[in-house]
């Protein structure tokens, strides 16, 4: 089987420019879109030559990670060029060569570049195309290269929750689970379970669409037999489909007695990886996360200790296998899915109060290794510190996810015994990303998710910022860093900005309980973890002291504190209350509101 493109074990250069300039680029693009549009005009030779040469510029393009990384949908040429993309898949008069290009430009895309890969698979619908291509290669016998090809595609696109599921579904699912039970195993058979386990994961309608088939108890007998594959993809992905699936299987493979073995397995798969087989460890990443959190039965959107997790603890591995998915943020590239799923899982484990402390006890303790001399905690830091403009248009930006989880870290670290101790990360780096969190430019010209995520970088540089701030030596620096007028400046711009503020001031009836846009939140945010902060520092500097009490005399405050206590998550709730508590504490707020 093919390898990914991209090798895991390398981390990319920090400080490397964009190997290829925005107007080489914008060629790039205009060329192809030019070329496939003349081609669906008239499929001619010549057309068809000048097509396959404008894929081959955009195949070299879209080698280099960095440069997938930063192609946009808002770049209106490359969005043409793809519109035409299910159309040319779709057409008889398209050769094997043209396809098997468009295979592989459309994976090297969808591969790195999420919200591209959204785009593909939702609003493009790009799945029938590739399947019809499929059914193309089998009645053309086109060989196993080009059924993997095909496959590794149609793997990576339903991968997305937003797939829908047409005509094509019944006949894809059949073809999937025939070549999951054939004899001899074909060579492409981990690709088939993969993308089953994708849309058992994503839709209830394909797991009936499943489960109807006339070939669903040989394929749930395979399944059992497949957890004792050598390839990891198909035991992941057989324990997957057998959690949605087979409610007697599950309730063995899942029970009390053989959860423990579940777990070693699915954490085995993550932390060793498949280089065989894409999509590896984010399947298992997501597994872990379902076994161990799941949402609070009686209050919505509040994580809980899955039943499933509920022993997680007493594993004698469980630590050692934290510290070992820890060590993958060391080598991966924070760019990747990988990485951002391996975050997604960390964050996910210490948003539960059981697991929080040992989580985080066991990702400081890892020590340096003679092949390894960065630590997790080393790592998480670097990334956290990485501009926006590394992520690209990825709508996963890793660097926020490495602040939440490097702020749980150090707090471990800190709280104690209200000092840092040595963990190899210097305060001066510690204090810089404060400063760059804080000193984000906010302009409303920017596009809605990157406006998001430059308020919600304030919002946890503030979190961070107070954590810091029970070690004596990084208080010192964050008095000054932190200036009262600057916090000053920090709340003004949310009083004056924020649309919570007209949004409560409607009446009642015409309110909605969703606030847009989404950065309103993490500007409510803002304004909590700014009085935190000040709680501390009121204690040690007498103009912060002054900036606490005008910042709780403020009657601009109050909207901030209704919608976080109404209609925020857990955590927001319990900050708000808390501001509440010390804003009664002043004799003129109005507490009765």
């Amino acid at each position: 089987m093919e390898r990914s493109s991209f090798r895991t074990s390398q981390r990319f250069s920090r400080d490397r420019p964009p190997s290829t300039n925005l107007n080489e680029a914008d060629a790039i693009f205009t060329i192809a879109t030019t070329s496939a549009a003349r081609y669906v005009s008239d499929s001619s030779s010549d057309n068809t030559s000048r097509l396959d040469e404008a894929l081959n510029g955009m195949i070299r393009h879209v080698s280099d990670v960095e440069r997938v990384t930063r192609l946009s949908l808002k770049n209106r040429q490359l969005k043409e060029f793809l519109s035409y993309s299910p159309v040319i898949l779709n057409a008889s008069t398209t050769n094997i060569v043209t396809r098997s290009k468009f295979y592989r430009l459309l994976f090297s895309i969808a591969h790195h570049n999420i919200p591209i890969r959204r785009f593909m698979a939702g609003e493009l619908r790009l799945l029938g195309a590739v399947f019809s291509c499929l059914k193309a290669s089998l009645r053309e016998e086109l060989g196993p290269q080009n059924m993997i090809d095909i496959l590794r595609l149609l793997q990576v696109l339903s991968y997305e929750k937003n797939v829908p599921l047409e005509h094509w579904a019944n006949d894809l699912i059949s073809f999937l689970m025939q070549e999951v039970v054939r004899e001899p195993e074909p060579e492409w058979m981990p690709y088939c379970i993969a993308i089953l386990c994708n849309l058992a994961s994503a839709s209830k309608s394909a797991c009936k669409r499943i489960k109807i088939s006339t070939s669903y108890k040989k394929f749930s007998r395979q399944l059992m037999k497949l957890l004792q594959h050598n390839a990891r993809i198909i035991v992941v992905s057989s324990l997957v489909l057998i959690g949605y699936l087979d409610e007697k299987v599950r309730d063995m493979v899942y029970c009390t007695e053989n959860v423990h073995d579940t777990f070693m397995c699915t954490f085995n798969v993550l932390t060793i990886g498949d280089d065989d087989c894409m999509m590896t460890r984010q399947i298992a990443a997501d597994l872990l996360r379902r076994l161990v959190v799941s949402e609070s039965p009686t209050t919505p959107g509040v994580p809980t200790l899955a039943s499933t997790g509920k022993n997680v603890l007493d594993y004698g591995f469980f630590i050692g296998s934290i510290q070992q998915t820890a060590r993958l943020l060391v080598v991966l590239d924070p760019r990747t899915e990988e990485s951002s799923k391996i975050y997604d899982l960390l964050l996910a484990f210490c948003s539960l109060q059981q697991l929080r402390v040992p989580v985080c006890q066991a990702i400081i303790r890892c020590q340096p290794t003679e092949t390894q001399l960065t630590t997790p905690l080393m790592a998480i830091a670097e990334t956290a510190s990485l501009p926006r403009s590394k992520f690209g248009e990825l709508a996963e930006n890793t660097t926020l996810k490495a602040l939440k989880l490097l702020t749980h870290l150090l707090k471990e670290c800190i709280e104690p015994h209200e000092q840092m101790p040595e963990i190899g990360i210097p305060r001066e780096q510690l204090h810089e990303l404060i400063a760059v969190c804080l000193d984000e430019k906010l302009e409303f010209g920017d596009e809605p998710s990157e406006f998001s995520d430059r308020i919600q970088k304030v919002q946890l540089g503030l979190r961070l910022a107070e954590v810091l701030s029970h070690d004596e030596q990084c208080r010192h620096h964050l008095l000054t860093i932190c200036s009262a007028h600057f916090c000053q400046q920090i709340a003004t711009w949310q009083f004056s900005k924020n649309p919570v503020v007209g949004h409560l001031t409607k009446p009642v009836k015409e309110r909605t309980e969703v606030l847009e846009p989404v950065w309103t939140v993490y500007g409510i945010g803002v304004i909590l973890e700014l009085c935190r902060l000040l709680a501390v520092l009121k204690d040690h500097s007498k103009v912060h002291k002054d900036q606490y009490w005008q910042l709780l005399k403020d009657e601009r405050i109050i909207p901030f504190l209704a919608y976080g206590i109404s209609y925020g998550d857990q955590e927001t709730v319990q900050q708000a209350f808390l501001t509440y508590s010390h804003c009664a504490q002043v004799p003129a707020f109005p507490s009765h509101l």
